[in-house]
């Protein structure tokens, strides 16, 4: 089923109301659109007779899509000649016509970096990316069996895509793809001080600096010493893979969502390398001047690198080069805010904001995107002084954009909150090897659940400190500008702190018809129950409801100026009475119960009962719905298995192969991934989706090695020529160009052959 995307509108921004409460903290961001967004009152008039700006000679018949950026200029789709046509501020013909592998193209968006996202999806079923910057085009969102007839598309704050799927009747959310845990805590989260080891030194080496956790809890991390991944499957104490390579003292690595592995391979080879999944080689994906203190891949597919010479490097992974370029810091050492003094851990959100420990420095920068000049966030040389750092390494955010960092020579993690800065790890601050005890740490990452893993690199080992309390609950409230039916859903996520999350969603339907999506204004509160009054459950909930601290954090926008819109984060705290109608979700003795009385299970099969036709559910936690569905057959009945999304056959037990008709140009490999495929290109000659573009270097060799081939064949075929014309000559006109020469070379062999024989002559002196 074809795809058209009749409005693909990019916007970065939800609107979200502040409530009118006491502020305590705040935390201000700013977030660049490519939009205008000019103030109008409600006296605005417009000139009813308008201005003829483009006709059919210039923009064809029947346009639809047109897009203006904050520097005027205009875009628009030609729908019938398949371009786009482009006009400067204040230029009356176009000034740049761009031709691309797209038809029928009814919208378009652009972004502030010149890249332009346009619907291909009427004969191809997807939206194409084309980069003005290297005049390349790539398909970014392709989903035939998805959607039907979409009509609108909406981002919210959270880069969240929600599609209007129109012949279908409902509302999509496709969640933006990260590869990261990023959960969301309470301010009255605490985690155990005593750890558990993870891995030792006979696993993972000496001096481990590196750790990485995915989505799926798959633990990757780095043996220093002995230059190879080791790789835990979710909650497994035990390796499940190993993994060599050409790098030794590697500091940093990243796992992106489709599974590519980055690592530091800076010590000796000066580089970053991408391991291949399934093999033990790799490619080079950057070139440096030395090691990787931190590395990130940030969700528009760019690889950071916190190199060890004072600065940070970057490099869009689809680029024909491997060079980087610089961007925050210089080659040399400072303490001002456009300078960095040796770098360590690095993160870049989804604003495209890049957070720096600036260890040397003792504090955490940010680096708003485009921007050279950083915003001290942590660290005593802050614009609100924090705690004192002592050479930070590690640093992650969680789901609300709070900091959590790893204060190394401090010996400890500390966490970032609506009431600033407190410790969760190590508070003692002395260096030891208990099991509350960190000694020098280097970096710590987030599973899903909530633990917190950090290497413990003077100690030789990655501890593990169980998330304890974490009661955290989140509302969304509409404005009443729609049809609004909400629904309420519990979850009980497993694991030993008993973490319960109540989410509480709204669906919005249009009244009219669905041309487009609306998405209101929304508060978002944060509710942390307060344990110490939780009484045990009752029959009744009027006696047995605790008092509840509202944490309020709502969001606030304004315009700085025509090309800027801030986003100012306002955190109240408020005191719910008791009541009959709140609803508190006791916490649960077993991570396997759950429910107002625990007398639920909380395994996937109990609770959502998945499978269907009298198939009997297995619990599976490796897998990605966390169950199996095993189908029963019998003599009189015959099933079906509804297969999950990128598996196929009778049982689904074969995964798709998406390379089946798929073929990789110029000797790439074609690698299947779950509901997507990619091709991997031989060496840095060759890029792009099917490895189509070939690098400059490679097309200068070509055509030498072309030319060399044709003066050869030029050669070969004279010398052929000349022979053929000369036997012509003799053979057919009786003519012997040669005749005359081959005569005087015989009589000179007869001369030879017919020499008189040697007299023997005798003289004899006579006197």
């Amino acid at each position: 089923m074809s795809i058209r995307c009749l409005s693909i509108w990019m916007i970065l921004m939800m609107f979200q109301r502040v409530s009118g409460q006491t502020m305590t903290t705040d935390k201000t961001i700013d977030t660049i659109v490519p939009y205008n967004r000019p103030k109008l009152d409600e006296f605005s008039i417009w000139n009813s007779n308008g201005i003829t700006h483009a006709t059919s000679s210039s923009i064809g018949t029947k346009p639809y899509a047109i897009f203006i950026n904050t520097n005027n200029t205009i875009y628009a789709m030609d729908f019938v000649n398949n371009r786009i046509q482009i006009w400067s501020d204040g230029s009356v013909n176009p000034t740049q016509t761009i031709l691309g592998n797209f038809s029928n193209s009814y919208s378009m968006f652009v972004t502030f970096n010149d890249e332009i996202y346009i619907d291909n999806g009427k004969l191809y079923g997807r939206v194409d990316k084309f980069i003005l910057s290297t005049n390349s085009e790539s398909p970014v969102v392709s989903a035939p069996n998805t959607l039907y007839w979409p009509i609108g598309i909406f981002v919210n704050i959270n880069f969240d895509l929600y599609v209007a799927d129109s012949l279908n009747n409902r509302i999509q959310l496709f969640p933006l793809a990260i590869s990261y845990a990023q959960p969301k805590f309470c301010h009255t989260s605490t985690w155990n001080p005593n750890g558990t080891t993870h891995a030792t030194s006979s696993i993972i080496g000496t001096k481990p600096y590196a750790i990485f956790i995915n989505t799926n809890n798959t633990i990757y991390a780095i043996d220093f010493v002995n230059g190879r991944v080791q790789i835990w499957s979710n909650n497994l104490t035990y390796r499940i893979k190993t993994l060599f390579g050409n790098f030794n003292y590697s500091y940093s690595i990243f796992v992106t969502d489709n599974e590519d592995i980055f690592v530091d391979n800076g010590a000796w080879n000066y580089r970053v390398d991408k391991l291949i999944t399934g093999t033990n080689s790799s490619i080079s994906v950057m070139s440096n001047t030395s090691v990787c203190y931190g590395l990130f891949v940030d969700t528009s597919n760019t690889l950071y690198c916190s190199v060890a010479n004072h600065k940070v490097v970057k490099r869009w992974l689809n680029e024909n080069t491997i060079m980087p370029t610089v961007v925050a810091g210089t080659d040399s050492a400072g303490s001002t805010s456009n300078t960095l003094k040796n770098p360590k851990g690095i993160f870049v959100n989804t604003n495209f904001a890049l957070y720096v420990a600036d260890s040397s420095n003792h504090r955490i920068q940010l680096f708003p995107l485009g921007q050279s000049d950083a915003i001290t966030v942590a660290g005593t040389t802050s614009s609100y002084p924090t705690t004192a750092l002592q050479t930070p390494s590690g640093i992650v955010l969680d789901g609300n954009n709070y900091l959590f960092i790893v204060d190394q020579f401090n010996h400890r993690i500390i966490g970032e909150g609506p009431n600033g800065f407190r410790c969760i790890i190590g508070c003692s601050q002395i260096n030891g090897s208990a099991s509350n005890q960190l000694s020098i740490p280097y970096g710590m990452v987030f599973d899903t659940y909530g633990n917190i893993y950090v290497t413990d690199r003077n100690n030789n080992r990655i501890q593990k400190f169980i998330l304890s309390t974490n009661s955290y609950e989140e509302h969304t409230t509409q404005l009443p500008t729609s049809t609004i039916t909400t629904t309420t859903t519990t979850t009980e996520v497993q694991n030993s702190s008993n973490l319960i999350i109540s989410t509480v969603s709204s669906i919005v339907r249009n009244q009219k018809y669905s041309s487009g999506i609306l998405i209101s204004t929304a508060n978002i509160n944060i509710i942390c129950v307060d344990e110490s009054t939780t009484q045990p459950p009752t029959q009744t909930l009027s006696s047995s409801i605790p008092s509840i601290r509202v944490l309020t954090d709502t969001t606030m926008l304004y315009s700085k100026d025509s090309t800027s819109l801030v986003s100012k984060h306002v955190l109240t705290t408020t005191e719910l009475p008791p009541t009959p109608s709140v609803l508190v979700v006791p916490s649960c003795p077993g991570v396997s119960q759950m429910g107002l009385y625990c007398n639920l299970s909380s395994a996937p099969c109990a609770s959502l009962q998945p499978c269907e036709n009298n198939s009997t559910c297995i619990d599976n936690s490796g897998t990605v719905g966390g169950y199996n569905c095993k189908c029963n057959e019998t003599s009189n009945t015959t099933f079906e298995c509804v297969c999950e999304a990128g598996w196929r056959r009778i049982h689904c037990e074969t995964k798709i192969d998406y390379c089946e008709n798929i073929t990789c140009l110029n000797h790439g490999v074609c690698r299947s991934l779950l509901m997507n495929y990619t091709c991997e290109c031989l060496g840095t000659s060759f890029s792009g989706r099917h490895c189509e573009i070939t690098s400059k270097t490679m097309v200068v060799r070509q055509i030498t090695s072309k030319s060399f081939g044709y003066i050869s064949y030029i050669g070969i075929g004279i010398v052929c020529m000349f022979l053929i014309i000369l036997d012509i000559l003799k053979y057919c006109f009786g003519i012997d160009p040669v005749k005359n020469e081959l005569d005087k070379i015989r009589r000179i062999k007869r001369l030879k052959k017919n020499k008189p024989p040697q007299v023997i002559q005798r003289f004899v002196y006579v006197n």
